[in-house]
């Protein structure tokens, strides 16, 4: 346990995919986990884990992603950032983790016991290309945070899964990023927000 901060919050640095060990009495009111794609196998087990350690009246929310990336007009369509996320997701897949929880979130509430689910979806672009000042600005920050891990997101999963070789992958991450920023290419990504209560 990590005792900095402010006297209200303890950090815990553990693997969430372990057995949860709260003592009984230190039960939450609310948990938030946000953008786990990518780096756990089994959600079912997490959720219930969540419901679990939830007090009655408590609520559990989820914000995730469907990172199978497409586009409304076809732009994407043979371009290098739909090869970077087709192939990446193929590699990750063959990982054993859970590339795209988002659209699969709703049930495994349900499955966990929560109730009051409520789902929403959120269209995500990436890069500046939307009119809409409020997508416009999603999509850059989209950008932003995207841009600076293309490369290190894929290396090792497409070095060890695919046998690509490291230049390679740094290449269709560069191209890859220039399609991101390009304003003909309307990349967009489905993103899901989830939220359910343990019943009374």
């Amino acid at each position: 346990m990590i005792s900095s901060g402010p006297p209200n919050i303890n950090f815990i640095v553990d693997d969430m995919e372990d057995e949860w060990a709260f003592p009984e009495q230190q039960k939450f009111d609310f948990i938030h986990a946000r953008f786990l794609a990518l780096g756990i196998k089994d959600f079912p087990r997490l959720l219930k884990q969540c419901y679990n350690n939830t007090v009655p009246g408590g609520w559990v929310e989820f914000q995730d992603w469907d990172l199978n990336m497409y586009s409304q007009d076809g732009s994407t369509n043979g371009t290098s950032i739909e090869q970077y996320y087709n192939i990446g997701i193929r590699a990750y897949e063959k990982t054993g983790h859970i590339v795209s929880p988002g659209p699969s979130l709703e049930q495994w509430f349900q499955e966990a016991g929560f109730t009051e689910i409520h789902v929403h979806k959120y269209l995500l672009p990436m890069g500046p290309w939307p009119k809409e000042e409020h997508l416009k600005s999603l999509g850059m920050w989209n950008l932003l945070q995207a841009s600076t891990g293309f490369e290190a997101s894929a290396l090792a999963v497409l070095t060890r899964y695919e046998n690509w070789n490291p230049s390679d992958v740094a290449h269709l991450a560069e191209r890859a990023k220039l399609d991101a920023r390009d304003r003909n290419i309307h990349a967009l990504f489905d993103f899901y927000v989830v939220y359910g209560r343990r019943p009374l």
